[in-house]
């Protein structure tokens, strides 16, 4: 077992020799980390994920589906708690005795539950292409690869633009990993995000807003101007109540946000009403990202009966939980959601497209400078 991660801002691999922790690589080129798994055969390779180690999910992909590595997640920031935790009551200063730690936690293992050791799925590659969207690396095929993400079709009823769910869908990777319980997970992720009313007026009011920070890809997945006053219209005439089965815009199951919306309207100018009815909308979104994981990687028959959410109504939140029912394929039963090792023949692909390392070596080192 090899354990990647990141210290002291370098990119560093390593294992164990008899009782002593040994360091493969320690560097900040990322073509250094991509040559070294390049000559390994079928290692196991665990990878600390966090926004900037999280672009090895993609840069040692096609590694994996060779076999040269079998690819692991596991949480950074769970992982922290627990070195820290081992060393309560002592300095832990030395670098070696935190790798010692590091490597021991995860060789034990602690449950997924809390960002756990567990294979590489499918969602992990969507992660590593935004985590290079970051280093300012074109996102390539994010979109194509994000339909196959377990909360997708979930989604897609709530959403405008198919593309910023997936984008959004990317920059949370799994949800799991950005909290060391579930206990007001939603708000812990959040607050991970920097989510605020100020930095959300912040964001939108700057000339130079990043086009895919979760400021810009929440509110563009779910609002759209010309819905909402559609919606705003036939909420004057008719009231705001969900109406089930109905085709009209403002009443169907996937215009919740926008009766959310309508009702901090009454009460917000439109600009806070969208911050708080975009906040509940992440929320849910984090629900159902959490509720999809999970369901997937349960053998047997999926339920929605730990699915925490709340679009308003009982009558709604019923019809959503039936309406999730409907998108699981084989009787309810989510598909394998592991990507398995050694899928591609050996030599099918040689090495990574070039364009890439290089890309994401000089951004990487520009970002240390």
């Amino acid at each position: 077992m090899l354990l990647l991660t990141q210290f002291a801002r370098k990119y560093q691999v390593f294992g164990k020799e008899g009782n002593r922790i040994k360091p493969y690589v320690v560097s900040s080129d990322v073509d250094d980390i991509i040559s070294f798994v390049e000559d390994l055969e079928g290692e196991d390779l665990y990878v600390v994920v966090n926004r900037r180690s999280g672009i090895f999910l993609e840069l040692l992909f096609f590694f994996h589906l060779l076999g040269k590595v079998r690819l692991y997640t596991v949480s950074g920031v769970t992982l922290n708690k627990l070195i820290r935790e081992r060393f309560r009551f002592d300095s832990y200063s030395n670098l070696n005795d935190q790798l010692e730690a590091a490597y021991s936690i995860c060789s034990e293992g602690f449950p997924k539950s809390i960002g756990g050791p567990r294979p590489l799925r499918i969602e992990d590659q969507l992660f590593g292409k935004y985590c290079l969207v970051n280093f300012g690396i074109p996102p390539g095929s994010l979109h194509e690869v994000g339909r196959f993400h377990a909360a997708y079709a979930p989604l897609e009823i709530f959403s405008v633009d198919k593309k910023c769910l997936i984008n959004l869908l990317a920059s949370l990777g799994d949800v799991r990993w950005l909290s060391y319980n579930t206990k007001n997970l939603q708000k812990k992720i959040l607050k991970a995000f920097d989510w605020s009313y100020k930095n959300f007026i912040s964001a939108h009011s700057s000339n130079l807003v990043n086009y895919y920070s979760i400021f810009s890809q929440a509110v563009l997945t779910w609002y759209c101007e010309d819905i909402a006053a559609q919606a705003f219209s036939n909420y004057r005439r008719y009231g705001f109540d969900y109406i089930r089965d109905s085709d009209e815009v403002g009443f169907r199951l996937g215009d919740a946000f926008y009766r959310t919306l309508y009702q901090y309207a009454q009460f917000h100018d439109l600009t806070r009403a969208l911050y708080k009815t975009t906040t509940e909308f992440l929320e849910f979104v984090i629900s159902i990202v959490l509720w999809a994981f999970v369901a997937s990687e349960t053998q047997g028959q999926i339920t929605t009966e730990f699915l925490d959410v709340n679009l308003g109504s009982e009558e709604e939140n019923r019809d959503l939980k039936e309406f999730l029912l409907t998108l699981m394929p084989d009787a309810g039963e989510f598909k394998d959601a592991v990507v398995p090792a050694g899928a591609f023949p050996k030599g099918e692909i040689a090495t990574m497209p070039s364009i890439v390392v290089v890309e994401a070596k000089e951004q990487d080192a520009n970002n240390d400078s």
